[in-house]
């Protein structure tokens, strides 16, 4: 399981919140929102930055990703996935088309093609309609092992995405709360006037 973990520069939002210590239910809804909004940032970086990284489609990784959203009186928002590690197969280049003692081929990250070398050799096997790579498990013809490869959350937890996905999210942030603080008091000075 990997997720989004947002830090909070508290100096910064204790200055931003000092506007609104008046009204501490306008400060709660401020802030509930402000990390919503954040984490709807935060899931779309996420996706574009694995893109970047790995042969994987954006629905591919939504499906594993789960939101759960602060609420005023729970000021806590998390984006989270979970998800088991994908097939190769998955990722073939050649599965349709492979033919006997050919190197079956994988494209998993965006750098390029390699072959899937195991011992003993992997093969493409279709299985319920599917074309898998396998490999034996001992000496017969059965039982197969249908290779993996990483999952989605191994993704969204490679060092690189998740740094530039956090450094974003944490100054989306602080821009969100500011903006959400300057609304809140705006609609309490029409109000107030």
């Amino acid at each position: 399981m990997a997720g989004i973990e947002l830090k909070i520069d508290t100096k910064e939002m204790e200055k931003a919140l000092k506007k609104l210590s008046m009204f501490p239910k306008e400060m709660n809804k401020a802030t509930s929102a402000a990390i919503n909004r954040t984490l709807s940032f935060a899931n779309k970086r996420m996706k574009q930055e694995v893109r970047k990284e790995y042969a994987i489609k954006s629905g591919e990784i939504q499906s594993t990703i789960n939101i759960k959203r602060a609420k005023p009186s729970n000021l806590t928002g998390i984006v989270i996935s979970s998800g088991s590690r994908l097939t190769l197969g998955r990722f073939s280049k050649n599965a349709g088309n492979w033919t006997k003692n050919k190197p079956v081929k994988v494209k998993v990250k965006k750098t390029g093609t390699k072959k899937v070398n195991t011992d003993p050799k992997a093969f493409v096997a279709n299985l319920n309609g599917n074309n898998h790579i396998v490999k034996r498990v001992g000496k017969e013809r059965y039982p197969i092992k249908v290779l993996r490869t990483v999952s989605v959350p191994q993704m969204l937890s490679n060092e690189k995405v998740n740094t530039k996905v956090m450094d974003e999210a944490q100054e989306k942030l602080q821009e969100r709360v500011e903006h959400e603080i300057n609304y809140r008091m705006g609609k309490i000075v029409k109000l107030g006037g």
